[in-house]
């Protein structure tokens, strides 16, 4: 399948592949001679251990992508990886003159891993007190890195440079939209299939984190039901011990708590056996103090499906506290279809941020395919924005 899409203002040049276990493909986005036409050509790809036999399998797939498509110039192409082959950190050392902080912070980093002969890692200032100073870390396993290099290289492709998904994806935004750069914020890219969540400090890419939905659960007629979009056991720890709470407590709604459900109890997912005998897990009932109103409009819907991104981006916020304390961190750019632009409206009003501000990441709609790749473009960008991410 291909896509063609006109680029931005900002001309491109080379080429991108982008290895993706999330929408299972991989991706190779070219651009013409001008560099305001980019072309998306896409292979499937079975996401699977990064072995010799996985690699082999994709030294095929660009093999033939070449054979395919003589005219396409992949031959030096920026590479994206998947988020998971990386490693993210941050080290504190205390400040003393220049050459000894770098000697302190080799050591700090061999003292934190065991392995770190065996890794690949970039280091980075971030932060600076009188007293100490914090360093992002990245690092890929080194034989790893090797391997993927020599595979392309095999198959007739020189890596023009490596990242991860969600820092490309940080470049994409970043040249979309130059008030990102240098700044400190969420970037949250919700595709129909999936969604990727990116944390930024003073213009690193220093978190990522993803989900196995995207917008095509944000329904216009029935509510979402997160235990059924894919299996989270602490969300389900979550409420029964919020039940368990609120019975020590004794808060109700109504002065008891409503029924047990027939095949469970509130707040845990019930089952039921399907006539081939199979059992099938339905959603979660929760108990009547953690029921919302019922949505009566198709926006009313839509609203608290999305409320399901609004609560892991502050989840992660929350739960990543050592990271963004290092700037301060008061919104969250969502690249979504403009078709849900209402939803910022609603949210900041209802205060769900509480102090977080939920915006577009354009002011206006940019070109639809483009944004709906933004991880592709950022490919193009890799020695422009987040240079201490590309290895």
């Amino acid at each position: 399948m291909a896509i063609n899409f006109r680029a931005s203002k900002a001309n491109v040049r080379g080429s991108v592949i982008s290895i993706d276990p999330l929408s299972k493909t991989i991706q190779f986005c070219t651009a013409n001679e001008a560099g305001d036409d980019l072309s998306i050509s896409i292979a499937n790809y079975k996401d699977r251990a990064f072995d010799t036999e996985q690699l082999d399998r994709i030294g095929k797939t660009v093999k033939a992508q070449l054979e395919k498509n003589p005219e396409t110039d992949i031959s030096r192409s920026s590479l994206i990886l998947p988020d998971r082959l990386f490693m993210l950190d941050m080290v504190n050392i205390p400040v003393i003159h220049r050459k000894a902080m770098q000697h302190s912070l080799s050591l700090a980093i061999e003292s934190i891993y065991n392995n770190a002969g065996d890794l690949n890692l970039m280091t980075y200032g971030v932060q600076q007190t009188k007293q100490t100073a914090t360093y992002g870390l990245v690092g890929i396993r080194r034989d790893l890195l090797e391997n993927i290099n020599n595979t392309f290289a095999q198959n007739g492709v020189t890596a023009a440079g490596v990242t991860f998904a969600s820092n490309a994806m940080v470049n994409g935004a970043m040249a979309l939209n130059s008030k990102l750069r240098g700044e400190t914020f969420m970037l949250l890219d919700i595709k129909g299939e999936y969604a990727r969540y990116a944390i930024v400090v003073r213009g690193c890419t220093m978190g990522y984190y993803d989900l196995p939905f995207g917008y095509s659960m944000m329904y216009k007629s029935r509510i979402a039901s997160e235990d059924m979009l894919f299996d989270h056991r602490a969300g389900e720890l979550l409420v029964l011990n919020a039940k368990e709470k609120a019975r020590a407590k004794e808060l109700t709604m109504e002065g008891s708590f409503a029924p047990e459900a027939a095949n469970g109890e509130e707040g845990t997912p019930t089952y039921e056996i399907a006539p081939d005998g199979t059992l099938s897990k339905n959603g979660r009932k929760l108990p009547k103090f953690m029921q919302r109103p019922i949505p009566r409009t198709k926006e009313e819907f839509i609203y608290d499906n999305f409320r399901i991104f609004i609560k892991w981006a502050l989840d992660l916020i929350n739960n990543n506290r050592e990271t963004v304390s290092l700037a301060k961190l008061d919104t969250v750019y969502i690249n979504m279809p403009s078709e849900y632009r209402f939803l910022f409206d609603i949210v900041n009003k209802k205060h769900e941020g509480r102090g977080i501000n939920f915006v577009p990441l354009m002011p206006e709609d940019p070109d639809s395919a483009l944004s709906a790749n933004l991880e592709l473009y950022g490919g193009f960008f890799l020695n422009k924005y987040n240079e201490a991410n590309t290895f």
